[in-house]
């Protein structure tokens, strides 16, 4: 998936039809906010009426190939609480570094209607909790995703870490962890530019991000008895009213949710801790030694878990995580430079009926720290992997990680060759 990413980058120039080997429509570029200019994170390029799509990663950035069976159809962009998108497809849009500015879907106070007002933002997340037996699993379930993982540091990115995966859990009632199936992995070569402890002996962060989503775990956005709730705006999605509300556990540290007001499902939550700029470390924050010179702090760490519908039941669509901090001198305490990891989870499938529990042999045990980069890299997979289950990869990643050499062959050297 790498090398066709790259061929790509470096093409981009040469006509459509040439670089697919066939007439075909591409569209490349950015998805943001109009009003923030932000980047929408896992938002939806799709051909309008059918599942083919694809998805941005947490830049806002995709790429999207059509054939040209789908001419005069329409993609259709999308993303949960903004007004969707229609593009034609025809020959103008062979478009490269577009930029598509969505408007979030906002009701005015006064569109609402009365007995919803009633409803305090307490009252609304106090049903989300009660609902929950309702709105997501309470039996056996399977997700399969796909996961990518890359950490930075000193300005450049050292590590990559991609995996196809299941996971099984036993129902949402019961709070307990997901396991985790890895069918395939693979890794790029550790690059440390300062070799700091933190990022090397935390080499698979993987299993971390099982412990993320607020509904299962009951997170801290739904702890009643610690947090002040308000509902922020009011949105519309697929013509449903979602509450969009906040609580700020401290100044250091902001949760916003969007909960559906029909059923209230919690549809997607937003964590967000950091250190306003000025003042002193955050205390909440994690802190401790890194190498025999270095010692590290955490600034911001950032997390979004957004929930998709199958038939009456919320499964896990997407989660992201981002985890960044400073590296400091241990003699002079001025900051030497910066370091981070990122996870991007998304899931494809789901299965909630006669659900088959993966193989034991699949399990990446927390305990056991099983290395999931353990066994045989598999190109005949990677190759074949579906792209539409994917989301593109950074070039900035790609130029990083190549100070090793191509990427592809790192991945055959750092996993175990038969």
């Amino acid at each position: 998936m790498i090398k066709k990413i790259i061929i790509i980058l470096s093409l981009s120039t040469i006509s459509v039809s040439v670089l697919l080997g066939q007439e075909s429509y591409k569209l490349s570029g950015n998805i943001i906010n109009a009003d923030t200019k932000e980047p929408l994170a896992f938002s939806t390029i799709s051909i309008a009426g059918t599942n083919a799509g694809v998805v941005t990663n947490f830049e806002g950035a995709f790429e999207i190939s059509i054939p040209a069976t789908y001419k005069g159809d329409s993609l259709l962009v999308s993303m949960l609480g903004f007004k969707p998108k229609k593009l034609a497809i025809n020959s103008q849009l062979n478009t490269s570094n577009a930029t598509i500015a969505l408007e979030e879907n906002i009701l005015m106070l006064q569109e609402v209607e009365v007995n919803e007002r009633k409803l305090t933002a307490l009252d609304i997340v106090s049903k989300v909790i009660d609902n929950i037996p309702n709105n997501y699993p309470t039996k056996p379930y399977l997700l399969e995703g796909f996961t990518r993982s890359h950490k930075h540091e000193c300005g450049k990115y050292v590590t990559l870490f991609e995996a196809a995966f299941e996971l099984y859990g036993m129902g949402y009632h019961k709070k307990s962890p997901e396991k985790i199936y890895i069918k395939e992995s693979r890794q790029s070569q550790h690059t440390p530019y300062y070799h700091s402890r933190v990022l090397r002996n935390n080499r698979n962060l993987f299993i971390s991000m099982n412990h993320i989503n607020d509904v299962l775990f009951r997170g801290f956005s739904l702890k009643l008895k610690y947090n002040k709730y308000e509902i922020d705006k009011y949105l519309v999605d697929n013509d449903e009213l979602i509450y969009v509300i906040k609580t700020n556990h401290s100044e250091h540290v902001t949760h916003t949710l969007h909960i559906n007001a029909n059923d209230f499902a919690l549809m997607k939550v937003n964590m967000e801790m950091g250190t306003p700029e000025g003042s002193e470390w955050n205390p909440l924050m994690n802190k401790g030694p890194s190498s025999d010179s270095l010692e590290f702090k955490v600034t911001r760490i950032s997390k979004t878990v957004q929930f998709a519908k199958k038939g009456d039941t919320y499964f896990s669509k997407y989660m992201d995580w981002l985890v960044e901090g400073k590296l400091y001198s241990t003699e002079t305490k001025n900051e030497f430079c910066d370091w981070g990891f990122r996870f991007e989870n998304m899931f494809n499938n789901a299965v909630f009926e006669d659900v088959q529990k993966p193989s034991n042999a699949l399990l990446m045990n927390p305990r056991s720290k099983k290395d999931p980069t353990s066994t045989p890299y598999n190109s005949e997979f990677w190759s074949n992997y579906a792209p539409i289950v994917e989301f593109p990869i950074t070039p900035q990643i790609v130029i990083d990680l190549e100070v090793n050499g191509p990427i592809e062959k790192q991945f055959q050297q750092s996993s175990k060759q038969p």
